[in-house]
């Protein structure tokens, strides 16, 4: 049966078959074996009697000291490595641990989504260790990752043989799930820490011996079960599996005369714990983005949408994704290869000879509740919302394993428990392998792909000449993108305290290319690199790309450039509209505080070109998070006619008018705006198959059909 489930798996996990295929074969591999399961319930080799505390088998001391070197080596060795520049939520993870870094505070829920505090405070305090949040963001989730193992071991001995517990260790410690999602600095990693953490201590209060020790470890239980509410959204049904247990046993299995007492050793660790949250959820609004994400909010999508997601969630787990998409989930199968997928189905149907009934119903019971987020939350997919399932199918395997190495005689079982090992090993280090390269290679509207370029550069400008002034927010990108600004905080006055008393001889700024010949004539001796040249094709970049300026403060310029640092600063404040609400009312409020600043901005036509680009960038941002609509395409143009006017008339200003005076049909206006574009001092945009088109438009048909660019304006 094993075997047959193994190709069946294996054929669902990497196969190239379309997803209709694949679920007319899972329906009909599964058929048998579902048939042969209800015949013969029970394992090959297995009595119908539990043992679950008996031995499988005995661990050499060498294949102990091989898992521990295999997890210690998986993680140092390749986790730190695992990507290479901050993705997303790492990058918004580091931007509130480096605001703290700058200034503490006691905030409760950071970003938007309002993420929990806890994984946030254990960055910047990391922060303070490495001064590097590059560094930081790679090594706390390691820490994190190596802390669970022997934490895991711990709590499963609570409960079962050594065989078993070290049987899971040897599990976890190469698994694709946990070393993937060890690799990630994400509150749903600290998440699966609290998680053993709340077992260990479960079981430390069901297993005490002495009224002391049950108090003891009840206060820790309640504790633990509080402090897991700062973990991650998903902590609640983990906190619910956990206190059930507690519960039970207070009101069924002591004197009544005790009860009252041991409720209150166990709620109020758990209240002082919670009472600082519960306070900051009363006096702010809280819950939007669990509402945002429920599938039956107004704007979650149909019902089919939903439908498939929750499918396409589960299956990630199993079998990976029908369609190619992925967020936090597997790139080549499952997050569970076919070998440990396989031995985790098999261990679920044949928990009865694993477990007593009491256990059995509580890892059924908790199975189903950490699985109910899956079932709330709408798209997109993301297996973070259900990470906390992962032991639970990890132990299954281990049931699913052990129950199969009883077929086997003695003296095989090591060999085969070997067999199983390397050949699930190698598949998920494979697999691990494949993520790293997807992840390294994954960019999206939220990741700015010139960024990695930019670090070496303004690192090596760092060695060469001590700390600089780095202006990020004059840039665009700040306002979904702070890697870079992170990335460069050890060395950047304008951001850290450590350099306040400096005196820089250097500043940075990120912009558009086509500002190149002018900030040239102004700034002589700076050095300028064109990030995007070796990003994309020049000609599907309609910008031109980004540039990065290296310019040395002077005499003569420090006035000039000191005018940049105090609209950099005034910037902080648009910045941080896009930390504190949804997209679109976070475009509304920043565009509330651009036009507050708008007398401060001055004549320096740097600063004017940035300026209206971003009030350009706000409008044009309903495109994509809003509904378009015609005040939205004038203020648009008004804001590149005022670029154009008050700051450098760049051919990427002139191709973004031309564009728009197209789409509303005005051929005139649009062609000269075109011919500028061409006769700049510097031009990398599409303008000239954009004027082409335009002419073959005029002389045939004035459909509304011109290149991708302008279709996707």
């Amino acid at each position: 049966m094993f075997f047959w489930l193994l190709i069946l798996h294996t054929l669902l996990s990497y196969s190239s078959l379309p997803a209709q295929i694949k679920l007319w074969l899972f329906l009909a591999g599964w058929g048998p074996a579902l048939a042969f399961l209800l015949i013969r319930p029970g394992p090959p080799g297995t009595p119908n009697s539990r043992g679950e505390n008996s031995k499988t088998f005995v661990w050499p001391a060498w294949l102990v000291g091989l898992v521990v070197l295999a997890a210690l080596g998986l993680r140092l060795g390749l986790q730190v490595r695992f990507i290479n520049w901050p993705i997303y939520d790492e990058m918004i993870n580091g931007y509130f641990a480096m605001r703290l870094n700058q200034h503490w505070d006691w905030h409760l829920f950071f970003f938007w989504t309002q993420l929990p505090p806890l994984l946030i405070w254990l960055l910047a305090l990391m922060f303070k260790i490495t001064n590097s949040p590059l560094t930081a963001i790679r090594v706390l989730p390691v820490l994190i990752s190596l802390a669970i193992l022997p934490l895991a071991y711990h709590s499963v001995r609570r409960f079962f043989s050594s065989s078993t517990s070290f049987l899971f260790l040897a599990l976890i410690s190469t698994g694709y799930g946990f070393l993937y999602f060890g690799g990630i600095c994400h509150q749903g990693l600290l998440l699966l820490f609290f998680e053993f953490l709340a077992f260990d201590a479960l079981g430390g209060f069901l297993k005490a011996q002495s009224p002391r020790d049950r108090n003891l470890w009840l206060a820790v239980c309640g504790g633990v079960i509080g402090l897991g509410f700062y973990t991650y959204f998903s902590w609640p049904v983990v906190g619910l599996a956990m206190a059930v247990p507690v519960l039970v046993k207070i009101l069924r299995s002591t004197p009544a005369r005790e009860k009252p007492s041991l409720l209150f050793i166990f709620f109020l660790p758990m209240l002082c714990v919670l009472l600082p949250m519960l306070v900051a959820v009363l006096n702010k609004s809280f819950g939007s983005y669990y509402s945002f994400m429920l599938v039956f909010h107004r704007d979650s999508g149909s019902f089919l949408a939903n439908l498939l997601t929750i499918g396409q969630t589960l299956s990630g787990l199993f079998w990976g994704y029908p369609l190619p998409v992925c967020y936090y989930g597997p790139v080549w199968g499952g997050i569970f290869n076919p070998v440990s997928g396989c031995l985790a189905l098999l261990g679920f149907f044949w928990l009865s000879f694993a477990l007593s009934r009491n256990q059995r119903l509580w890892f059924l019971g908790a199975s189903a509740l950490f699985l109910i987020p899956c079932f709330l939350s709408g798209p997109p997919i993301s297996e973070m919302r259900i990470i906390q399932i992962l032991p639970m199918i990890s132990f299954a395997a281990v049931l699913g394993l052990e129950n199969l190495l009883r077929a086997l005689a003695m003296k095989w079982r090591l060999t085969g428990v070997l067999l199983v090992l390397i050949f699930s090993a190698g598949l998920d280090g494979l697999h691990f392998k494949k993520a790293s390269d997807y992840l390294d290679s994954y960019f999206d509207v939220v990741k700015t792909e010139e960024y990695p370029i930019a670090y070496p550069l303004l690192e090596k400008q760092f060695q060469e000449q001590g700390p600089g002034i780095l202006l990020f927010n004059l840039d665009m990108s700040i306002f979904h993108d702070y890697s870079l600004r992170e990335a460069c905080y050890p060395f950047n006055a304008a951001d850290n305290p450590q350099w306040a008393a400096s005196r820089p001889n250097w500043l940075s700024i990120i912009a558009n290319i086509h500002d190149r010949p002018f900030l040239e004539r102004e700034f002589p001796q700076g050095r300028w690199f064109w990030l995007s040249q070796d990003v994309a094709p020049v000609r599907n970049n309609y910008s031109g790309g980004k540039m990065l300026g290296l310019i040395p403060i002077t005499d003569q310029n420090r006035s000039r450039l000191e005018s940049w640092m105090a609209m950099n600063d005034r910037l902080d404040s648009v910045l941080r509209e896009f930390t504190t609400a949804p997209p679109e009312p976070a475009r509304v409020k920043a565009m509330g505080e651009l036009d507050r600043m708008a007398p401060e901005v001055g004549p320096d036509p740097f600063l004017q070109s940035c300026y209206w680009e971003m009030v350009f960038g706000l409008h044009n941002f309903q495109n994509f998070f809003g509904k378009p609509s015609i005040e939205n395409t004038q203020d648009s143009i008004h804001a590149i006619q005022n670029a154009i006017k008050f700051g450098y008339p760049t051919a990427y200003f002139y191709n973004e008018i031309g564009t728009f005076y197209y789409l509303q049909k005005d051929y005139k206006k649009a062609r000269t705006a075109f011919e500028k574009a061409i006769q700049s001092p510097l031009d990398l945009t599409p303008a000239k198959e954009n004027l082409q088109m335009l002419t073959k438009a005029e002389s045939e048909n004035p459909a509304l059909k011109m290149n991708p660019v302008l279709e996707n304006k």
